[in-house]
C-alpha cells in the first residue's frame, strides 16, 4: 500500500441540492479518511471550504491507489449507497468535479499546486479586504 500526502479539490455539481451536497461531503470524508489517528495532524484529513461553500479542498495522507478518479468515484458511490441512500443516483456527485493535485508527487508539490489555485481564485476563498 503506497501512501500519498497531498491535496484534493472537490466542487459541487450544479444539479445537486444542498442536502445532496451535504451527503457528498459526508461521503468524501468517509471515503478519504484513511489515517484518522496519525500522530501528525497534517496527515489527518482536514478541509477548507470556499466562501460560498460549494468547493472544498482536502489535505491528508491518502492511500494512493484510491486517488485514481475511477476508484475514488466507485468508493464514493459505495459509501453513499451504504450510508445514506441505497437507491441514490450518484453519477453527478463526482462527475468532472474532482481535482487531485500532483498525485504521486511530494507533498510540497501538491501543496504548491493547491496554493496556486487559491491564489488564482482568491475571490472565491478569501473575504474582500475592508
Amino acid at each position: 500500500m503506497t501512501e500519498w500526502h497531498g491535496y484534493i479539490l472537490y466542487e459541487k455539481h450544479p444539479t445537486l441540492t444542498n442536502q445532496e451536497w451535504d451527503n457528498a461531503i459526508l461521503a468524501m470524508e468517509g471515503t478519504l479518511n484513511d489515517f484518522p489517528d496519525d500522530p501528525q495532524p497534517a496527515k489527518r484529513l482536514h478541509h477548507r471550504f470556499s466562501l460560498d461553500g460549494e468547493k472544498v479542498i482536502y489535505e491528508a495522507l491518502f492511500i494512493e491507489a484510491k486517488m485514481n478518479h475511477g476508484v475514488l468515484t466507485a468508493a464514493l458511490v459505495a459509501w453513499i449507497k451504504e450510508n445514506i441512500d441505497p437507491n441514490a443516483s450518484v453519477g453527478t456527485y463526482v462527475k468532472n468535479k474532482l481535482t487531485v493535485w500532483e498525485l504521486g508527487e511530494k507533498w510540497n508539490k501538491s501543496g504548491d499546486e493547491a496554493r496556486q489555485y487559491l491564489f488564482d481564485n482568491q475571490s472565491e476563498w478569501e473575504p474582500a479586504n475592508p
